[in-house]
């Protein structure tokens, strides 16, 4: 099926706001903690909000980046949107979030613990340049 032109500019947007070196470190550990949520969750669905930590966090670069989060997973065939839900995070106003849902649980399992590893391995080599 091909892409609308709409899906097309958001992937090219997701892609250029993931695209600084700095956000793959953010883009892996959201998505251990997206997975970690919803393997919690499984088989409920979840938001990417269920992820975080602090629900007052802003983003000071718009966080236009975090799509890049669940693209990666949608991509991979991890999880799937099977709805929306209103926002809990003050800085959104109750805007609309997607619900996600694990598509194979043994799947996600595997992409956590390859993610968890890949973003162990980055954090590691970074620390080693800051040396």
């Amino acid at each position: 099926m091909a892409k609308s032109k709409g899906e097309q500019l958001r992937d090219q947007g997701i892609e250029q706001a993931a695209s600084p070196p700095d956000r793959r470190v953010l883009i892996l550990s959201g998505q251990v903690r997206l997975l970690d949520a919803a393997i919690s969750a499984f088989p409920n669905p979840v938001t990417i909000e269920d992820s975080d930590a602090d629900m007052n966090a802003t983003f000071a670069d718009g966080g236009k980046w975090r799509g890049a989060i669940t693209m990666g997973l949608v991509q991979a065939e991890v999880i799937e949107q099977v709805g929306f839900a209103r926002s809990r995070r003050p800085s959104r106003h109750c805007g609309p979030v997607g619900l996600w849902r694990i598509r194979d649980i043994g799947k996600a399992r595997m992409h956590r613990r390859r993610r968890a590893t890949h973003l162990a391995a980055i954090t590691s080599a970074d620390n080693g340049k800051k040396e």
